[in-house]
C-alpha cells in the first residue's frame, strides 16, 4: 500500500500454534500414571459400557455446540436454520439407536432447545420439542418423573425465551449514527435488503473483486463495521472486521480523503479471512452527511484504473445510500400516522437497474399508482432540442408517447426549471393545460424535475384522481423517492449500454458471434423438444469486398458492412422468429425459427435480389452494387449437429462462389428441386 509516497505494511497478528504433538504426549504419561496406579492398588472400577458410551456422546456433543458457537457468525441465517434441524435428526437418530428415552443422551435435547431458543428460531424450537415427544410417544408408560420433565421443562424455555424477544422487539430500537432510528426487524428487512441490492448493481458495473459499505458504530466512537458487502470471495470476508478511524491506515485515509485509490499490489488486505490472489488497486470513498457516517471500499484485481469512471459510480452509490437514509429518516418520523411508507419502500426495493432503463421507468409508473395517482408521465429531456420527450407514461386518452414539451412555450415549465422547485397544480378540472395533454380527469398533480448534479435528466408528472388531492407526507415522500431517482435512470442506461457493447457487433450494431451461437443453440434446443418444427440458417458473404478496400478505402468498407447489417435488420422485423448475426469479417448469418428450406430458400432469394437492386457502395466518381453469395441449410432435415447446419450452410455458400457469385444455393438445387 502506497500512501504519500510510503509505504505501509499491516502488523500481521500472531496466532498461537497449539503443539499437537506435545498435548499426546501429556495424555499418554497422565493415561500410564491411571494405569500404574489401578494396577498397584488393585482398584478396578466397575464401569457400565452404556453408561461410558452415553457420557462420551454427551462430552462431544458439548464440544460440537461450543464450536457451533465460535463460527456461528461465518453462516447466513439459513445456513443457520440447516444445521439445527440435520443436528436434531442426529440428535434423535443417537437417542433411538443408544436405548431410546432411557439413554442418557436424552438430556442433549435439552440443551438443543434451549439453544434454538437462544437464536430465536422459537417456531423452530417448538417443532422440534413436539417431534421428538412424538418420537418417543410409544415409551410414554415406562416415561419416569425425568422423562417428562425434558419435555415440560422444554415447553417452559420456548415460552420464557418468547416473552423476552417479544418484548426486546417493542422496546429495541437501532439506532444509526446519522440519527435514524428503526426497529430492528424493519431494519435488518429494508435497509439491509435496499443497501445490499444496491452493492450488488454496483458491483456488475465496476466489476470489483469486492465492494463493501463500512458504517459508523452507534457503540464506539470512531469505529467503523461492515454493514453489507458484495464480493466475488463471500466466504473470504471478515464480517466482524472493524475500521478504527483514529488508528489505523484505512481510517485515517477515510478521515482525511473524500476518495483515494491505493496501491495494496504486496499488502494483505485486512478485511479477508484468508489472502486473496491478485488484487492491485483498492479505492475508498467517504460518505458524509453533516459528519463521516461511512465508508464505501472497492478493490481491484487489475493495474490500471479508469479513476474518474470510479469515482462517478462511487459517489453516485454514496448517494444512493443517502437517499435510502433520508428515506427511512423520514418514515421514523410519520410511520406510526401512516401505513402508505411500506409502499415506499416496496417500491424502491422493486426497482432493478438489470431490467433496462425503460423497464425502471414502466416499473416505477406502475408501483407509484398506489399513492392514488390517476396517471402520469416521465419525460427526458432533449439538450439538442432543448425540449422534454414524453417516455413512459399511463392513465392518458391518448398515445401520448414521442410528444415534444418545450420549456419556454409552458409556463409551468419555464418556472419550475428556472426555480429548480417542485410544484403542486390544484384545482384545474377540465383547464386547458398544455401538460395534462388533453386529459380532463385530472383535478391536481404534481410536476417536478429529475435533477443531476447542474443540470437535470428530465421531469415526472403525476396526477391525483378527481376529488383528491396531494397531503403533505406524501409529497415528502415522492420527493425523497425522486431525489435518487435520477440516478437510477441513468445507471440503467449505462447498464444497457454495457449490456448492448456486450452481445452487439461494435460496427454493425447487430449480435455478434458470441451472441448469435448462443442464441442458435437455444433455437435449436427449443427445436429437439418440438417447440419449433425446424431452424433454417442463411450465411451470406459480400461479394468483391476485398476490392471496395483496396478502390474506396477501410472507411468504405465499413460503410458496406453497416448497409448490408441494415437491410438483414429490415427483414428481422418483416418476418417473425428471425435473426440476424455478424458471422466475421464480411460474413452475416440470418436464422429463422420455423422456416423450411422451402421458406428459407425464398427468403434467402428476396434477401439477395434486395440487396443486389437497392444498395450500393463506393465513392461519387463510382458506384458499385453491393451483392451477396449465399448458402442455406435446415436443422434436423439436413444437419444433425449445430456444427453440421453451419458447415453445411458454408459449403453450399461455397458453391455460390464457384458458379459466379451473386445466388443462392442449398440442397434444393441437388435434388432437382431449386
Amino acid at each position: 500500500m502506497v500512501i504519500n509516497n510510503e509505504r505501509y505494511v499491516y502488523p500481521s497478528k500472531r496466532k498461537k500454534i497449539i503443539n499437537i504433538k506435545k498435548i499426546f504426549l501429556y495424555f499418554l504419561i497422565f493415561l500410564w500414571l491411571i494405569i500404574f496406579f489401578v494396577n498397584s492398588t488393585g482398584l478396578y472400577p466397575k464401569i457400565d459400557i452404556n453408561y461410558f458410551r452415553d457420557i462420551i456422546i454427551l462430552i462431544s456433543f458439548f464440544v460440537v455446540v461450543l464450536y457451533f458457537e465460535k463460527l456461528k457468525g461465518k453462516f447466513t441465517e439459513k445456513d443457520i436454520l440447516r444445521i439445527f434441524y440435520i443436528a436434531f435428526i442426529i440428535i434423535i437418530s443417537i437417542i433411538n439407536f443408544s436405548g431410546g428415552i432411557k439413554s442418557l443422551s436424552k438430556w442433549m435435547l435439552i440443551i438443543f432447545i434451549l439453544l434454538t431458543a437462544y437464536h430465536k428460531m422459537i417456531k423452530h424450537s417448538l417443532i422440534f420439542t413436539v417431534t421428538s415427544f412424538l418420537c418417543f410417544i410409544k415409551q410414554i408408560k415406562n416415561f419416569t418423573a425425568d422423562d417428562f420433565f425434558i419435555f415440560v421443562f422444554s415447553f417452559i424455555i420456548i415460552l420464557f425465551f418468547y416473552v423476552v424477544y417479544e418484548f426486546q422487539g417493542k422496546e429495541e430500537n437501532i439506532e444509526l449514527s446519522t440519527g435514524i432510528e428503526k426497529d430492528v426487524r424493519d431494519f435488518k428487512t429494508q435497509v439491509y435488503n435496499l443497501l445490499f441490492n444496491y452493492l450488488k448493481i454496483y458491483h456488475s458495473i465496476l466489476n470489483p473483486v469486492s465492494i463493501l459499505f463500512f458504517i459508523k458504530s452507534n457503540k464506539k466512537e470512531g469505529i467503523f463495521e461492515i454493514l453489507t458487502f458484495n464480493s466475488g470471495y463471500p466466504e473470504f470476508i471478515d464480517k466482524k472486521f472493524q475500521i478504527d478511524i483514529n488508528e489505523d491506515i484505512l481510517g485515517a485515509t477515510i478521515k482525511n480523503n473524500d476518495f483515494f485509490i491505493m496501491d495494496v499490489k504486496y499488502v494483505k488486505i485486512p478485511y479477508y479471512i484468508k489472502p486473496v490472489q491478485d488484487i492491485k488497486k483498492m479505492v475508498i470513498k467517504k460518505i458524509v452527511k453533516d459528519r463521516i457516517i461511512g465508508a464505501l471500499i472497492a478493490d481491484f484485481n487489475i493495474d490500471v484504473i479508469k479513476a474518474d469512471f470510479i469515482k462517478e459510480k462511487m459517489t453516485n452509490l454514496s448517494e444512493e445510500i443517502l437517499n435510502i437514509l433520508k428515506i427511512f429518516e423520514l418514515g421514523n418520523y410519520v410511520v406510526n400516522k401512516e401505513k402508505q411508507l411500506s409502499k415506499l419502500y416496496d417500491i424502491y426495493e422493486q426497482l432493478n437497474i438489470l431490467e433496462g432503463k425503460t423497464k425502471v421507468m414502466h416499473n416505477f409508473l406502475d408501483k407509484i399508482k398506489t399513492f392514488d395517482i390517476e396517471s402520469g408521465y416521465i419525460a427526458e429531456f432533449d439538450y439538442e432540442k432543448n425540449k422534454f420527450i414524453v417516455g413512459e407514461n399511463f392513465g392518458y386518452p391518448l398515445n401520448i408517447t414521442g410528444n415534444e414539451i418545450s420549456i419556454e412555450d409552458d409556463e409551468i415549465l419555464n418556472y419550475i426549471c428556472a426555480s429548480k422547485k417542485n410544484l403542486i397544480i390544484e384545482n384545474v378540472l377540465q383547464k386547458n393545460i398544455f401538460l395534462n395533454f388533453n386529459n380532463e380527469n385530472i383535478d391536481s398533480f404534481f410536476v417536478g424535475l429529475l435533477r443531476k448534479k447542474n443540470s437535470f435528466y428530465g421531469l415526472i408528472k403525476l396526477d391525483k384522481k378527481t376529488g383528491k388531492k396531494f397531503n403533505d407526507f406524501e409529497i415528502k415522500t415522492i420527493e425523497a423517492l425522486l431525489s435518487g431517482i435520477t440516478i437510477l435512470f441513468e445507471n440503467a442506461e449505462l447498464y444497457e449500454n454495457m449490456t448492448k457493447q456486450a452481445t452487439l457487433d461494435g460496427l454493425t450494431q447487430i449480435l455478434n458471434h458470441i451472441t448469435f451461437e448462443k442464441k442458435l443453440r437455444e433455437s435449436l434446443e427449443k427445436c429437439d423438444r418440438r417447440e419449433l418444427s425446424c431452424v433454417s440458417v442463411i450465411l451470406s458473404d459480400i461479394d468483391n469486398f476485398k476490392s471496395f478496400n483496396d478502390t474506396f478505402g477501410h472507411q468504405e468498407g465499413d460503410k458496406v458492412l453497416k448497409k448490408v447489417a441494415l437491410l438483414l435488420k429490415e427483414f428481422e422485423k418483416k418476418y417473425e422468429g428471425t435473426y440476424a448475426a455478424r458471422y466475421g469479417g464480411e460474413e452475416f448469418i440470418f436464422i429463422l425459427e420455423n422456416y423450411d428450406i422451402f421458406k428459407a430458400n425464398k427468403v434467402a432469394e428476396e434477401i439477395r435480389s434486395n440487396c443486389e437492386q437497392n444498395l450500393q457502395g463506393g465513392n461519387e466518381k463510382e458506384k458499385r452494387k453491393i451483392t451477396l453469395s449465399i448458402g442455406v441449410c435446415t436443422y434436423p432435415d439436413y444437419a444433425k449437429t449445430m456444427r453440421d447446419l453451419i458447415k453445411n450452410a458454408d459449403e453450399f455458400l461455397y458453391l455460390a462462389k464457384k458458379q459466379g457469385k451473386n445466388r443462392v444455393k442449398s440442397i434444393l438445387e441437388e435434388k432437382g428441386m431449386g
